[in-house]
């Protein structure tokens, strides 16, 4: 599974971004450019990515249960976490 497409997609479609360039800079503290660089060579994040992606995510989660506004929400983005936790951790063992 390509998880820059997965994840870019659920948090678009729950409208947490705009674009690939606002998910560059919000989600994986990179330049504009870097998701629809990694998207267009048909590649999937690098591991420091994923793991800046990982926390990202976590912490929207976390921001959204505290303030009890977004509380659906805010589960979905903790099981997308922790989807992105263990695929990290999957690649982390395998060797990248």
């Amino acid at each position: 599974m390509n998880y820059l497409n997965y994840t870019y997609k659920k948090l678009k479609d729950a409208g947490l971004t705009t674009g690939f360039n606002d998910f560059s800079r919000r989600f994986l503290m990179k330049n504009e450019s870097y998701a629809r660089t990694i998207r267009a060579r048909q590649k999937d994040l690098p591991l420091p990515s994923l793991i800046i992606l990982t926390a990202r995510v976590s912490q929207s989660s976390q921001n959204l249960l505290a303030t009890n506004v977004g509380r659906e929400l805010g589960e979905e983005l903790g099981a997308l976490a922790q989807e992105l936790s263990e695929h990290v951790y999957k690649r982390a063992l395998s060797g990248g």
